[in-house]
């Protein structure tokens, strides 16, 4: 499934950028977005970081709220 993206960048950036991607793919229709594909894929890979991995070691480490203990879930809720 393909996402349709808008993004601003430099002239020069993006003419560099698109002579490389027809040096790669050849001039057809396409081949801009299969290199920009390729350039978020390599990005991802080389920042090395899953940001779900992350989240899910986050929530293993536990958090420090405070040390209150609660003995059981009804001390919370008084009536």
């Amino acid at each position: 499934m393909s996402k349709t993206v808008t993004i601003n960048v430099d002239e020069e950036v993006e003419a560099r950028f698109r002579k490389l991607a027809h040096s790669k793919y050849g001039n057809r229709k396409g081949s801009l977005g299969k290199a920009f594909t390729d350039a978020l894929n390599y990005f991802i890979s080389k920042k090395g970081e899953d940001p779900d991995a992350n989240l899910l070691k986050l929530s293993k480490m536990g958090f420090k709220l405070g040390g209150i203990k609660v003995v059981d879930r009804s001390a919370w809720h008084e009536r």
